[in-house]
């Protein structure tokens, strides 16, 4: 509710706040999503899905992170160079494009890791269906390319457009932040 007092009908719940640690690499992060898809994976439910789950293995400095429970709003802390723009960085490759810092795939992979990275997510239908599984992959073998699977069938990073929708707004993207 903003202003005015609350009624019984009102509420609002506290967000999460995922404290990270570059040993640790833990952290949660959320994003809504609709569904709208224009070709049948099976049975796929038409209710709109929430980004419910984020795994990041072998990704800048994360070596294995899973951020459960994500459908609400979350906030991301942390001291500099903990990974939280790694976690911004790693989820806008659930969605086509370059990504949010638009880096060089074989840039992304963790320095002392085995040279590629995978980032995975879970959409949650609001109405219970079965969830839908997004995944991108790079191979240490081949750096250059990116493979992406939707429920574990081969799919275009142009195809993420259906089932995940990001905008990003960022202080070099907006004089507000930059001109006071």
């Amino acid at each position: 509710w903003f202003g005015g007092e609350p009624d019984d009908n009102d509420s609002f719940t506290f967000p999460k706040a995922w404290e990270f640690f570059p040993t640790l690499g833990t952290g949660l992060f959320t994003h809504s999503a609709g569904l709208h898809p224009r070709a049948a994976l099976g049975r796929i439910s038409k209710a709109p899905m929430a980004l419910d789950r984020i795994s990041i293995l072998d990704f800048r400095n994360h070596r294995q992170t899973a951020l459960e429970d994500t459908a609400r709003f979350n906030l991301l802390v942390g001291a500099n160079g903990a990974g939280k723009t790694n976690v911004l960085e790693a989820l806008s490759l659930l969605a086509p494009g370059r990504g949010l810092r638009r880096a060089k795939l074989p840039e992304m992979a963790r320095i002392d890791g085995p040279g590629g990275f995978t980032v995975a997510a879970r959409l949650q239908p609001a109405d219970g269906a079965e969830p839908v599984q997004l995944g991108t992959v790079v191979d240490a073998a081949q750096p250059n390319r990116r493979r992406v699977r939707v429920n574990g069938a081969e799919r275009s990073a142009l195809g993420l457009s259906e089932w995940l929708s990001v905008r990003w707004l960022t202080p070099a993207m907006d004089g507000l932040f930059t001109d006071s």
